[in-house]
């Protein structure tokens, strides 16, 4: 209940408070107690605005999940970094800190299960903020130029000529190389005169 509290935001701390003080005095865990103990300090940092405590518990969760290797941990950092968000005027100066936490735990949860909408959010998002180094900003540009290229229905031949430039500066794997690699040649090979090709 107290890790629910903490990692989720809910219960409430006075509903948690509330139940512990019902268990029979030394049956609380050690564990429990400590986690009860972190819990009641959070609440008493003082909050400027409304996002503000969902971003320092869910920055924190982020590390610690980061760091011990739970996506457990980084799932309920991204919830709590949503939540902050919400609550976090776009004007407001923290806006792009926020912005950047959840992108970053997005990102670790990304990598670890492979999920690319999970990714394209976390590039989103820190493409929005300026958190991006020129590598990954030029990937989103080129992602996004693919995409506004395969979105347009069927390619002719001079959009695919301009995609595989842009294929060039994507993460592929082996696989799809190979096959951009074999379009290419077909490519290549229907430009020349040479009917042998």
């Amino acid at each position: 209940l107290v890790d629910t509290c903490r990692l989720l935001g809910t219960p409430p701390l006075t509903v948690v408070e509330e139940l512990i003080a019902a268990i029979p005095q030394g049956a609380l865990l050690p564990e429990t107690a400590e986690g009860l103990g972190q819990l009641r300090h959070l609440h008493t940092l003082p909050v400027t605005w409304p996002g503000e405590f969902d971003l320092r518990v869910g920055a924190a969760i982020t590390d610690a999940g980061i760091a011990e290797d739970d996506l457990g941990r980084v799932a309920c950092a991204v919830r709590r970094l949503r939540a902050s968000l919400a609550a976090t005027p776009t004007v407001h100066p923290a806006h792009p800190q926020v912005v950047t936490a959840l992108g970053r735990a997005l990102a670790a949860l990304a990598a670890a299960r492979e999920d690319r909408e999970a990714a394209m959010e976390a590039t989103e998002l820190l493409a929005s903020v300026g958190a991006l180094d020129d590598r990954h900003q030029e990937m989103f540009a080129a992602y996004g130029q693919l995409q506004d290229l395969i979105n347009g229905g069927d390619p002719d031949p001079e959009d695919l000529e301009r995609m595989l430039p842009l294929l060039d500066s994507l993460p592929l794997g082996d696989e799809q190389r190979e096959m951009f690699a074999v379009y290419r040649q077909l490519q290549e090979a229907s430009r020349s005169d040479d009917p042998a090709d």
